[in-house]
Parts: structure tokens; C-alpha cells; sequence
């Protein structure tokens, strides 16, 4: 009988992973470890030689933006009257190359590299949460192979983009330069889905954590899934980080706390299953503390990369279309033009909804934790030992609220899309207006 493929963190992002290393975003490589009750774990440990190829990636970067920055000086600046298109030209080649190299860096210098250290400790979490859900597996992997397809997609539209509005309409590139700006928005677009992905694997954890409260604790529960619980944290294997929370919280294994048949579990029972809810919670904020501090101001540069690309796209497109309708002469030139830019505005729109909408569907999620223990408190038949416990669940959800930040500059989640949407429309109608 042919064997199922294997489920887990480190299988389902496969394809995020090959991206990440191609591109030197993954100076690392995973290895699967026996812990000593014999079972096996995956975890990343740094490579060598991911670490040169990133090395080497920096060097390409930093050569390649030179070599297009010196050509445009010497030969297409000077031959540009258009302000809008020089200045436009200049900023985006400058935010482009910052966040490119900002992220490359990031994965040589960043002290035990908190990518692998939050996909691994993700996994470990995993093992509880999401072992039974075959289908989330499956789901997963499919997910991961459309990212893989927009990553082309990205690539392709990208190239069309540059060679018909940058090198035909504006003249301020040449056509061999199209490959080394490909190569750095290549990096910036696996920085953003490896920041997308993080993002919604989170959004999944936490619903899972609030679909243990939403019946908790009138309705029965399958003792296989109690019993991961405990199995799971009792685990010496689970990582220093939850050893902390042990230590913390108390002791969470099953000899102390036998596991006993559905609906019949004992006050105590219960109130050790908030703590491990607990245990996890926390863990989770700390995986999106470090979310927001490895990727705040790579988000803070993309967000102004993609404002200025979107706002100068949709100029561009209203300009060309003027000129498609004077000169007759060049009217495949022109429409070619228009066409890609109007493309490249909405792929900066698509993305910047993804990331906005998924980051406020992880706080909304993370904020419905409150809303479900604040009605767990309305039980009249809860334990006062029960009770105390959901008020210290609560006061911790309270105070550590969850929400993704752009290096504190900003919070994201829908007012970010909206203020977006304000500041390209204003900066539309100046330009528009100093056009005419």
C-alpha cells in the first residue's frame, strides 16, 4: 500500500521555500532530528553555502544598480525634459535597490536568523494544532502553488512593463538593464510573500485557538485531542521557547492530570487545558513580534515603492492615452504603453489589498479571543478556579493585543488600504493638474 506524503509546516511550504532560496532569501536549509522518546522533528539550521549565494546575490544587486544608475546618468538623463519622468525613474530605482538589499542583508547578518526560528517554532505548534486537518495540509500546498504562479506571472508583467513604458515610451533604459531590474524585484516580490505567507499562517492559528472556546466547556471534546495537548507540551522536544512557558505556568503533562472520557473531564482538567491556550497565545504574539520586526521596514519601503509605481502608472497611462489619440504615427507603441501600465497599477492595488486585508483578518481574529472569553464569564455554571483562569486568559489578550506594525510608522490593516487609496488620488489630480 502506497504511503501518504508527509504533513507539515516544513512539506507545505515547499514551494516558498525553493523561491526563497533561488533568490538568497534562504540562507538556510531544514534537517529532520529524533528527539529521545524517538519521535522525529523538522527543524532549519543555517547553510553554508545559502549563505554565499546570498552573499553572491548582494554582489549582483550592488553591481548591476551601479552599472544602471551610471548609463542613465551619462546617457538617457540628459536627453529627458520631463521632470515627472526623471524623478519618478530616480525613486523607484532607489526605494527598488533599498529594500532589495535591506532584505539580502537581513539573512546574513540577523542574529540566529528569526525566519527559521519562527517557521520552526510555527511547526512545533503545529503538531497540536493542526495534525488532524488533513485537508488544511492539502489546502496549504495548493495555496503555496499559486503563490509559485503569481511569482511569474509577477515576473512577466514586470518585464513587459519596463521594456514598453521604460525602454520604448520614456527612453530612460536600456533593454539589457531589464534583466538586473527583474532580478531585484524578484527578491522584493518573495520578500512580500514570504511576509503574506507568515502573516496567514498566523491568521489560521489563531482561528483555531478561538474554535476551542466557542463551546468550551458545556460541549464534550474527543480525549485524542485533550491528550495532544498534553502530549505535546510534556515533549522535551518542543523547544526551549516552550520549556520557558512550562516552567512559567507549571508543569502540563498527563500523569498529573489523567485524561479521562469525553464530558467527564474535572475541574482541573480544564483549567490546565486554558493554560496550554494560554501557553500557545502567547507564543503566538511573540511569533508576530518578531513578524513586525524582521519585516516592519522592509513593509515601510514596499508601501512606497508600490504608492509611487501606482500613482506615476495610472499618470502615465492618462498621458499616454492622450498621446495614443494625437500621434497616429505610433499608435502600437503607444497602445502597448498604456496597456502595461495600467497592468502594473493594478498588480501594486492586488497586492497591497492582500497584505492590508490578511493583516486586519489576523487581528480581528486575535481580537475575538476577548469576545469569546468575555462570554465564557456569562456561564453561571463556571468554576471559580475555571473562572479565574479565563479572567487571566483575558487580561493577557487585553494587554498584548495583536496587530502588525511597518516599524511602528504605521498600523497595517484596512485604514492602511484606504489612506493608500486617498494619497494616490490626490497626488493623481496634483500631477494631472501641473501636466495641463
Amino acid at each position: 500500500m502506497k504511503e501518504s506524503p508527509p504533513r507539515d509546516t516544513f512539506t507545505a511550504l515547499r514551494a516558498m521555500y525553493l523561491l526563497s532560496n533561488l533568490v538568497g532569501l534562504a540562507p538556510f536549509t531544514w534537517v529532520t532530528e529524533e528527539s529521545p522518546s524517538g519521535k522525529k522533528h523538522k527543524k532549519f539550521i543555517p547553510s553554508r553555502y545559502g549563505r554565499l549565494h546570498t552573499i553572491f546575490m548582494i554582489l549582483i544587486v550592488t553591481t548591476g544598480t551601479a552599472v544602471m544608475m551610471v548609463w542613465r546618468i551619462v546617457y538617457s538623463y540628459p536627453g529627458i525634459r520631463k521632470v515627472t519622468v526623471l524623478l519618478t525613474d530616480l525613486a523607484i530605482l532607489f526605494v527598488a535597490y533599498a529594500l532589495s538589499i535591506l532584505s539580502l542583508i537581513k539573512c546574513v547578518t540577523e542574529h540566529h536568523h528569526s525566519l527559521s526560528r519562527m517557521l520552526t517554532l510555527i511547526s512545533r505548534l503545529d503538531e497540536c494544532l493542526l495534525y488532524p486537518c488533513k485537508e488544511t495540509w492539502k489546502n496549504k500546498e495548493i495555496f503555496q502553488a499559486s503563490q509559485f504562479i503569481y511569482f511569474v506571472v509577477y515576473g512577466v508583467f514586470f518585464y513587459f512593463y519596463q521594456y514598453n513604458v521604460w525602454a520604448k515610451e520614456h527612453g530612460t533604459k536600456n533593454r539589457s538593464h531589464i534583466p538586473i531590474s527583474c532580478v531585484i524585484h524578484a527578491v522584493i516580490c518573495v520578500t512580500e510573500i514570504q511576509y503574506f505567507n507568515l502573516v496567514l499562517m498566523l491568521k489560521r492559528r489563531f482561528f483555531i485557538l478561538n474554535s476551542q472556546f466557542e463551546s468550551f466547556p458545556l460541549t464534550h471534546r474527543t480525549a485524542s485531542r485533550t491528550q495532544s495537548w498534553g502530549t505535546y507540551f510534556s515533549n522535551a522536544s518542543a523547544g526551549q521557547h516552550i520549556q520557558e512557558r512550562q516552567l512559567k505556568f507549571g508543569a502540563l503533562n498527563e500523569e498529573d492530570y489523567p485524561i479521562r472520557a469525553a464530558g467527564n473531564y474535572s475541574t482541573r482538567e480544564w483549567q490546565q487545558q486554558l493554560h496550554r491556550q494560554r501557553c500557545v497565545s502567547d507564543i503566538l504574539g511573540d511569533v508576530v513580534s518578531s513578524v513586525n520586526s524582521r519585516y516592519g521596514l522592509q513593509i515601510v519601503l514596499s508601501m512606497t515603492m508600490t504608492f509611487i509605481s501606482v500613482t506615476t502608472c495610472l499618470f502615465f497611462g492618462i498621458t499616454i492615452a492622450v498621446n495614443y489619440q494625437k500621434d497616429a504615427s505610433s499608435e502600437v507603441k503607444h497602445l502597448s504603453a498604456l496597456i502595461f501600465s495600467l497592468i502594473w497599477s493594478s498588480v501594486g492595488i492586488f497586492k497591497t489589498f492582500m497584505i492590508t486585508s490578511t493583516c486586519n483578518a489576523v487581528a480581528v481574529e486575535a481580537e475575538r479571543t476577548a469576545v469569546l472569553l468575555q462570554k465564557l464569564l456569562l456561564e453561571p455554571s463556571l468554576h471559580p478556579d475555571i473562572m479565574k483562569e479565563i479572567q487571566l486568559y483575558l487580561q493577557q489578550a487585553t494587554i498584548r493585543p495583536v496587530r502588525f506594525t511597518a516599524s511602528n510608522f504605521f498600523t497595517i490593516d484596512h485604514s492602511t488600504l484606504c489612506s493608500f487609496t486617498g494619497a494616490v488620488v490626490t497626488y493623481l489630480v496634483i500631477l494631472l493638474q501641473f501636466h495641463t
